[in-house]
């Protein structure tokens, strides 16, 4: 098993490679600090770091930050890229250098982003991720497409792709109290178990199986 994660630690100024305002997950808010992505490999209880990457805000790629880019001998082609594109990219590396894995686990950072978890499918690569509890979903594949005018309607003709059928999402957090869920084999698999309890409350896991997230 493969396990996506960053990790960030405070600094007390910005001249560190990297460092910047940016979220600290450690810390639990936006502070002054550095963010590195890492990729790790789970096997029969032990776990072991394959691969990591720093993360460098957009504001790092800017003239006035020339010279620290320089002095801490970052590549002069590397580009912006947020943590999904460097933490895919690595999936892509252990992949590549056929790393045996059968699962990307991941925290809704990733999860909740729907390219990330596309490009997973697209290499053949099953992924258990986190989703925020409020993210909306499909119990039934939508139907999308562009509807047409309704007749004697005025103004431009409707050009954004939608779901045109009767299919209506639901939060995941309302999908845990109608357990034990009943559905067409297929759709969606349920399993809510308690995680463990966390500093402020109790952390929850809901199990969901091809299930189809609403568009936007």
């Amino acid at each position: 098993m493969l396990t996506l994660d960053e990790s960030g630690d405070k600094r007390s100024g910005n001249n560190s490679a990297g460092a910047a305002r940016q979220h600290i997950g450690r810390l639990g808010k936006v502070d002054m600090g550095q963010v590195g992505v890492a990729l790790g490999y789970y096997q029969c209880g032990v776990w072991a770091m394959v691969d990591a990457e720093l993360y460098l805000p957009e504001v790092w790629f800017d003239n006035e930050h020339k010279k620290l880019r320089q002095r801490w001998h970052i590549p002069a082609e590397r580009s912006f890229a947020t943590k999904i594109q460097l933490g895919f990219e690595m999936i892509q590396r252990a992949k590549a250098n056929g790393m045996p894995l059968e699962i990307v686990g991941c925290d809704s950072l990733y999860g909740r982003n729907a390219e990330f978890r596309a490009s997973l499918e697209a290499e053949g690569i099953l992924y258990m991720a986190d989703i925020p509890a409020n993210i909306h979903v499909y119990l039934k594949k939508p139907v999308m497409g562009v509807p047409a005018n309704a007749p004697g309607k005025r103004g431009r003709p409707c050009s954004r792709m939608q779901v045109i059928n009767d299919c209506q999402p639901v939060k995941v957090c309302s999908l845990a109290d109608e357990l034990p869920v009943s559905i067409a084999p297929g759709c969606i698999i349920l399993l809510w178990m308690r995680w463990r309890c966390g500093l402020r409350q109790r952390l929850n896991w809901i199990g969901l199986s091809s299930i189809h997230e609403t568009l936007s």
